[in-house]
């Protein structure tokens, strides 16, 4: 995923900076509850600032686009940096998740991160009970180099098709329902043996089920998981059954890509599909 190198490159250009700002500077905050814009440039949101104890401070960003997103920030006490727990909110400021720990260090590797696959909208970070802090949010609308949509069919009766030898990126957002699923469609026109890629990056374990003539009943192409939040090297998988072929006779098929069973709606991820 495009996130091997964007998000290194993101976060390496904010630890300075950031650290920077949190020992530096500080904005005064004296209400119980507070909410602030955070500022934005070129894909990437900050916030710096001060917290009196006890005070919760919501911070507001805006996707115009489809994202998937990394969050990090640290408090600075004594002249060291400590992670810090965010909470990311709906525009009605509900929590979409439970409190996550982060902390940026002074390598990007080191940093660790909360992450969400995210429809265009308003959100907000929570953070209480901090004193001098910063706040990064890094929004990423590619995959792989694949612009990420969220343009999979509702039902099967309105899958989106997906043409051969072409890869279309999607979205499993935070706070979805589980029984919720993103379908595409393609037509066979005679017998062959297809080729399938499929990929999954994020906190969800996402299935991939293909139906249609030769599978009636479906036939579950994969259940996939990446969760590694490091920023090291991001796997990229496919089907594994016989090399990810499947042989199929003429007709209409059907990918359906949702969650496994058991994940929940607080669990989210970016995914790719591909045939040909």
């Amino acid at each position: 995923m495009e996130t091997k190198g964007y998000f290194r490159r993101k976060i390496l250009k904010l630890l300075t900076l950031t650290a920077m700002m949190v020992f530096l500077c500080g904005i005064s905050v004296s209400a119980a509850s507070k909410t602030v814009s955070m500022q934005k440039e070129a894909g990437t949101f900050t916030y710096v600032g001060q917290c009196e104890s006890g005070t919760t401070v919501y911070h507001k960003f805006k996707l115009t686009k489809p994202s998937f997103v990394r969050v990090t920030g640290a408090e600075s006490l004594n002249g060291s940096l400590f992670g810090i727990h965010v909470t990311l909110c709906n525009k009605k400021k509900k929590a979409l998740d439970e409190s996550k720990y982060v902390k940026m260090n002074d390598s990007a590797d080191s940093s660790t991160f909360a992450e969400y696959a995210l429809a265009k909208g308003t959100y907000y970070i929570k953070v209480s009970k901090v004193a001098r802090y910063g706040l990064a949010v890094v929004a990423a609308t590619k995959a792989d180099d694949i612009k990420i949509t969220d343009k999979g069919g509702k039902s099967k009766s309105k899958a989106a098709t997906v043409k051969t030898k072409k890869k279309v990126c999607g979205i499993i957002a935070t706070g979805e329902s589980t029984s919720k699923a993103d379908w595409y469609k393609f037509k066979v026109t005679k017998s062959k043996t297809l080729t399938f890629k499929l990929y999954a990056e994020g906190t969800a374990k996402v299935n991939f089920t293909l139906y249609g003539p030769s599978y009636k009943n479906g036939i579950n192409m994969a259940d996939l998981k990446n969760n590694d939040a490091s920023l090291k090297t991001i796997k990229k998988y496919s089907w594994g059954g016989n090399a990810g072929n499947l042989k199929v006779a003429p007709g209409t098929y059907y990918i359906r890509v949702k969650r496994s069973s058991g994940s929940k709606k607080t669990t989210s991820a970016a995914y790719y599909v591909y045939w040909k």
